[in-house]
């Protein structure tokens, strides 16, 4: 016969040892020690909880319209399946202990995975099937896009079940949270949740990213870097208008480790908040040149594509040393390129070509075909 758990447990262990759950038989010989629950699990069980350990919690980038809507569906068929492998983990855990309380640690062999660890993994798979649902949505439009080239959704379409996985997933990072309140990876997943279930309400990711950057303020690794700079980025980009400094400092981790894809993502937001489409550059310049000679340009772009101004060498160099000069310039705003074509008072020509990278407290950056960088501040 089999003996019961507490009255909300789906666990039962049989005289023999073999564990139960839901009726169906997941292990045997389960112990509890120090709030760790061991046990030997099922290979099929065992073997899911290892794919859900590895399953990465690095927070992505790319909009859920970004990838393939057939591979995205398979991601989400995947999740569900891991889904219930969670809850028995999790009910295992729950079911070892009085009621109302959690062991907080599950072993199985050459398994070991926490009670917040676990929360957290289903939260992720939880979005996974909210990015499914959608997407079988944007298969049913045909994958048509709009004018903007973003992906519409057919008519009618409830978003109601995709906001409930997503509500589900946040009850479990604040169980997490609760659990483990100095936890970097549930703070900074629960943020951006939080950022995508209430857009209108900043207020509480925003705090959530500035604990995260309080508590990796010494990093130990790598990883700890790679969060921080996340952190960052994330906290930057979600403020009206964005924090540049925070970009530029989540620029600089991001390139230290070596991640130059999220590199490139915050030079495009840098770019976009100086120098994006609706970017004039009409008017007055100077422009600090980062060579040998500390070269400066004064430049006037006017109206009607004209331009004139002086260079010269050396911070402390005279007004009365520069050189003047005169031409045509011109601006490509989706390129975020600014060139000038001109000639020199001494009759030598002098051209530039330069890409906006980027706005910080310094100034407006660029940099030409040769890696050359540029400073640009207006007067």
């Amino acid at each position: 016969p089999l003996t019961p758990k507490p009255a909300d447990s789906d666990l039962t262990v049989s005289a023999a040892g073999d564990v139960s759950v839901g009726g169906n038989v997941v292990g045997r010989d389960m112990v509890t020690v120090n709030n760790t629950v061991t046990l030997t699990l099922s290979g099929d069980l065992l073997a899911q909880l290892e794919q859900i350990k590895a399953l990465s919690t690095e927070l992505a980038k790319t909009s859920t319209g970004a990838a393939p809507a057939p591979q995205k569906a398979a991601e989400a068929l995947k999740a569900t399946e891991a889904i219930k492998s969670v809850d028995t983990a999790l009910e295992l855990l729950k079911s070892s202990q009085p009621a109302g309380a959690s062991a907080q640690e599950l072993q199985a062999g050459g398994l070991q995975i926490s009670h917040v660890e676990l929360l957290l993994k289903k939260a992720i798979l939880l979005e996974v099937e909210a990015d499914g649902i959608l997407f079988d949505a944007f298969l049913q439009a045909g994958n048509r896009t709009d004018e903007a080239g973003e992906r519409v959704l057919p008519d009618g379409y409830d978003d109601a079940p995709r906001l409930a996985k997503l509500r589900a997933a946040e009850t479990h990072l604040r169980e997490a949270q609760a659990l483990d309140p100095a936890n970097t990876e549930v703070l900074a997943r629960l943020a951006l949740l939080l950022s995508e279930v209430v857009p209108d309400n900043p207020a509480e990711p925003l705090k959530l990213l500035n604990q995260v950057q309080q508590l990796l303020s010494v990093p130990r690794d790598d990883v700890e870097k790679f969060r921080l700079a996340q952190a960052k980025y994330f906290l930057a980009i979600n403020q009206e208008p964005p924090d540049l400094a925070s970009l530029q400092e989540a620029r600089v981790l991001f390139t230290n480790l070596g991640r130059l894809e999220w590199a490139a993502y915050v030079d495009n937001d840098l770019a976009a908040a100086e120098g994006g489409a609706d970017f004039d550059p009409r008017g007055q310049w100077v422009i600090q040149v980062d060579d040998r000679a500390g070269t400066i340009i004064g430049l006037e772009l006017l109206d009607d594509g004209q331009c004139r101004g002086w260079r010269e060498a050396g911070t402390k160099a005279k007004k009365d040393a520069s050189v003047s000069f005169s031409g045509v310039w011109g601006y490509d705003p989706e390129q975020q390129v600014l060139s000038f074509e001109s000639q020199l008072e001494t009759g030598r020509p002098f051209n530039l070509t330069i890409q906006l990278q980027g706005q910080d407290e310094q100034g407006l950056h660029a940099q030409d075909e040769k890696g050359r960088a540029y400073l640009l501040n207006r007067p």
